[in-house]
């Protein structure tokens, strides 16, 4: 998809309705780029919930895992 057409809030949107809906207790999501992790940290942090206007972070936790690089 295009840069720019809305897909990591599409992908926090989600996460937001497993955890809402489904009750989901923990949500796995994995990025293969430094610069993506990034991206997503700040779209969680900047998501605002559509029922109440809460922002995301203020009731789910979230970790970033880093991935240890081993020398060969």
């Amino acid at each position: 998809m295009a840069t720019g057409s809305g897909k990591t809030f599409m992908a926090v949107s989600s996460v937001y309705r497993l955890v809402k809906f489904a009750k989901a207790k923990r949500v796995l999501f994995l990025v293969d780029r430094s610069n993506l992790g990034r991206q997503t940290l700040l779209e969680f942090q900047q998501y605002i919930t559509p029922d109440d206007g809460r922002k995301f972070t203020s009731f789910i936790m979230s970790s970033i895992l880093n991935q240890m690089q081993s020398t060969r």
